[in-house]
């Protein structure tokens, strides 16, 4: 906080601010309100600047997290559709052998 001039802390003998002491007065009570005011915004600044770096970090942790997700994903895929080739190549080739028995069988 800011330190009051003494001539601030005390009236006169009267009892009575004259204007010149009244204006001081508002003038260090204007000060200290625009002191606590930007201490404040400091404040809210230094916890938004805060929370960004927060949220960030995990958002890029989730990002690492979805990648890594995503390429098992592709991996299984490949895996499913190569193994669907497999068992239609297959089916294609035990369809084959039935053909070549069955006519084998006809001509025999």
């Amino acid at each position: 906080m800011l330190d009051r001039p003494p001539s601030c802390n005390s009236s006169n003998m009267a009892g009575q601010e004259d204007p010149v002491q009244r204006e001081i007065h508002q003038d260090w009570a204007n000060r200290e309100y625009i002191e606590v005011i930007t201490s404040s915004i400091k404040k809210i600044a230094d916890f938004l600047n805060s929370f960004d770096m927060s949220c960030r970090s995990r958002l890029a942790t989730l990002n690492e997290k979805l990648t890594a997700l995503e390429r098992r994903i592709e991996y299984i895929e490949a895996r499913v559709s190569t193994y669907i080739y497999a068992c239609l190549l297959f089916y294609d080739l035990q369809r084959v052998f039935v053909c070549i028995f069955q006519r084998v069988t006809t001509i025999a």
